[in-house]
């Protein structure tokens, strides 16, 4: 039986549990993980890819998922490019729009719930389950806030590369430039004091 995309019915999960597959788009990913860090912000570096198993549970859609996806970044430390890998796991359960229904949400679409102990417990109004939202908010949470060179396991090279990169090039980074000024100042007051 062919995989399922990421956007489904219930009714093609009506004859038992069946696989998903698909591949979200750089330009999308690129959207949504784009300003997390500010200038320094993240890059997306591939598409994601998204492979998993869904099924039906009463009205229920549960959906075990494999997210990867790849963001380039610039050290908040160093300034060096680095490559961040995501790879995440999730169960997640889809459950129709409870009596009284949920605020703000729209037919066709999912929303997930704050505030409740399971934080995978999303809702859904209508007949077609679409992923692609919820799974980029998956990779957005799987995102730190301050990403550094630790962050992709490379510590120990943090800070150096930046330096030498600094020291050799003729023409300063614009981001390095207020630290050169203050170099230079300081340095410039080493030679007064020495006279």
């Amino acid at each position: 039986m062919k995989p399922l995309g990421l956007t489904f019915t219930l009714n093609d999960l009506a004859e038992g549990p069946r696989p998903f597959e698909g591949l979200i788009d750089q330009p999308k990913v690129a959207d949504r993980i784009g300003g997390l860090v500010g200038d320094l912000g993240y890059r997306a570096a591939a598409p994601a890819k998204i492979e998993g198993m869904a099924y039906l549970a009463q009205r229920e859609v549960v959906v075990d998922v494999q997210i990867t996806a790849a963001a380039d970044f610039d050290c908040v430390r160093c300034l060096t490019t680095r490559t961040l890998d995501v790879g995440e796991r999730l169960h997640i359960v889809i459950a129709p729009e409870p009596e009284g229904g949920v605020p703000d949400l729209p037919e066709d679409e999912i929303l997930m719930e704050d505030g409740v102990e399971d934080s995978d417990m999303a809702y859904y109004k209508g007949e077609e389950i679409k992923l692609e939202d919820l799974l980029l908010e998956y990779v957005v949470l799987e995102m730190p806030m301050n990403p550094s060179c630790d962050t992709v396991g490379l510590d120990d090279q943090c800070v150096s590369e930046g330096l030498k990169a600094l020291e050799n090039q003729e023409t300063i980074d614009p981001r390095w430039a207020p630290l050169a000024a203050m170099k230079a100042a300081m340095e410039a007051g080493e030679t007064k004091d020495e006279d």
